[in-house]
């Protein structure tokens, strides 16, 4: 009967093994695609960049330029309640070191 020890070292063997046959298999199977095919592939993910990079730009700044307005409005109650925020603390931070 086997110890623990070389049981270990059957199952990390046999692991090892199983790895370069999946290895060899998926190898061989990249080799079969043709060239042009992989070329294809290549020229299909630039143009998906392409399209994904000019919808971003198009989108932002025609969002942007549309509500402009909104973000402004956005941005003036953000800092209004920013600073309500400040001086209701500001005046318990004053309250409670006083005591």
């Amino acid at each position: 009967m086997k110890n623990i020890q070389e049981q270990v070292t059957d199952n990390k063997d046999t692991a090892i093994e199983k790895t370069n046959e999946v290895k060899e298999v998926v190898q061989e199977q990249v080799d079969n695609i043709p060239d042009h095919m992989n070329n294809s592939i290549e020229e299909l993910s630039e143009k998906r960049d392409q399209v994904t990079e000019s919808i971003q730009e198009n989108y932002e700044d025609s969002w942007l330029a549309r509500n402009k307005g909104w973000v402004l409005i956005g941005t003036i109650f953000a800092a209004i309640g920013t600073a309500v925020a400040f001086l209701f603390t500001r005046d318990r931070d004053l309250s409670v070191q006083a005591s």
